[in-house]
């Protein structure tokens, strides 16, 4: 729809009682229309920034999508993927680091979700899905063969394994 977050990061997404996710704070949001909106690429939460927008470079979508993957990283291996010890730090590894693999981060979690996360985490706008709908598309058969494995009577040691299954339930819905 034209705009672009710049934002997207855990306290901007709302989760309403219906079930419905929604997006707040559109305080940095750039609208591609309007001439009313402050150019402030740098603007944002450095953990959630894409490369381009540490860097300085003109935003488009694929910058909240990139942020969308921070997220939903973050969300399946309950840590960020770029960490650093301030915010100088952090943007250089956005900028530069490949993140640890998902499933090796949280090895609850099947090595097909490290494609995804990875093509979401590119540092190059272009090598990313081209909308949350592709990246929802990409997930859902890793979600659906979570779910059947979920079903199974599982061991002791995997009995988390439903709380995988509902974040990336969680992240697909955001998508």
């Amino acid at each position: 729809r034209g705009i672009i977050h710049r934002d997207i990061k855990p306290s901007n997404i709302l989760l309403a009682e219906d079930g419905t996710v929604k997006i707040a704070d559109f305080g940095l949001t750039l609208v591609k229309t309007s001439a009313l909106t402050q150019d402030s690429r740098e603007l944002g939460t450095p953990a959630y920034m894409s490369p381009e927008q540490v860097n300085g470079r003109v935003l488009d979508s694929k910058s909240d999508l990139f942020s969308l993957g921070v997220l939903s990283y973050e969300i399946l291996a309950g840590r960020k993927p770029f960490e650093g010890s301030n915010a100088v730090s952090i943007a250089h590894a956005i900028a530069h680091a490949k993140p640890v693999c998902i499933s090796a981060a949280n090895p609850e979690l099947p090595q097909a979700l490290d494609r995804v996360l990875e093509r979401m985490l590119s540092k190059e706008p272009s090598d990313r899905f081209g909308s949350g709908g592709a990246f929802l598309e990409a997930l859902l058969p890793i979600l659906l063969e979570q779910a059947a494995d979920a079903s199974l009577t599982l061991p002791t040691a995997h009995r988390r394994r439903p709380r995988v299954v509902w974040g990336i339930a969680g992240i697909g819905l955001l998508a």
